[in-house]
């Protein structure tokens, strides 16, 4: 079964959709196969492959070598706070018609960006908030970007209010101008909806120490929504409305909450939200470096009875 028509079918329909793998045969016996999204390992090293690489793969349903996906989700980091060991903060990659949007860019998401994207590639970056663990490698790219031979254009960064100013803070006046110039600072206001290549944006104002924009994709009859950081709130549902993936932040197990500000979600309330917002499927994200997340599948689990994904760098996701 492919996910073309899928936005003909009932919400029951497209969730078992999500839950299906392509698994060419001559690589089951070297591939890890997650709920809804595969990793596929092409080298005797394990090195997940490309996107590029995985639409080289003919499938046992008869689809054609170079296949290309309504919209397309890479993980790229999946930590809050600070990486895990060999990861990355909370970022994604989302393809589509040739488009490459960004979702956050913390810390150690340029390294990973590159076994996917050449940095030049990217159309443009959405950032959520102005949390270190969510725009720090936007720093590294201006680098990158400033010492090509050959200019580019100026990337367009889409972000809430204090986002650019922290990122301007780390260098002089002189260098504050130059990523002036290296990037095209659009400030968004919460709730506005506007267009950015392909996509139709919607953002919402989600509860943090912060303001944290959760937003919504909606691209070739596909929609992704995701929270960023934020406490529990309905309006976490009313964004993610009948998406067909929903990612949401999961700092937290039960329990570790208690005594905080409410402003992370743990595992069970992001289970919570996708039951209530009837998405067809959950991706589980923002990790506490040092949690189980084993755990954090497991509670949610126990509230979220359709897909369920954790991120993990290197994944790749149909959103259909």
């Amino acid at each position: 079964m492919t996910a073309r028509g899928v936005a003909a079918r009932s919400k029951a329909d497209r969730r078992r959709v999500l839950s299906s793998c392509v698994i060419p045969e001559r690589l089951k016996d070297r591939e890890a196969v997650h709920t809804s999204c595969r990793q596929v390992y092409l080298g005797g090293d394990e090195t997940p492959a490309s996107p590029s690489e995985l639409e080289s793969v003919d499938g046992p349903d008869g689809r054609l070598s170079g296949y290309h996906p309504a919209m397309e989700l890479t993980i790229l980091g999946a930590s809050g706070a600070w990486p895990a060991p060999g990861g990355a903060a909370n970022g994604f990659l989302v393809r589509t018609g040739g488009y490459h949007l960004v979702l956050d860019f913390g810390m150690a998401l340029l390294p990973n960006l590159q076994r996917y994207l050449p940095h030049e590639q990217i159309d443009a970056i959405f950032i959520s908030h102005e949390h270190w663990d969510h725009c720090l490698d936007l720093y590294p790219l201006f680098l990158a970007r400033f010492f090509r031979s050959d200019p580019l254009p100026p990337l367009p960064v889409l972000a809430p209010a204090g986002v650019f100013d922290r990122i301007m803070a780390m260098e002089d006046e002189e260098g504050a101008g130059e990523i002036r110039k290296s990037f095209e600072f659009r400030k968004v206001e919460p709730g506005v909806d506007f267009e950015v290549g392909p996509f139709a944006v919607r953002t919402s104002l989600l509860p943090h120490w912060v303001p944290n924009l959760g937003v919504r994709l909606e691209a070739e009859n596909r929609a992704l929504a995701y929270t960023g950081d934020t406490g529990t709130s309905r309006d976490i549902e009313t964004l993610a409305r009948e998406a067909d993936v929903l990612i949401a932040e999961a700092s937290w197990l039960d329990g570790q909450d208690e005594g905080r500000d409410p402003y992370h979600l743990t595992a069970r309330q992001a289970g919570i939200h996708a039951v209530g917002a009837n998405v067809g499927g959950l991706v589980l994200a923002h990790f506490w470096p040092t949690n189980d997340r084993e755990v954090s599948r497991e509670q949610a689990a126990e509230v979220w009875e359709g897909p369920l994904t954790l991120a993990e760098e290197g994944l790749v996701l149909e959103v259909a």
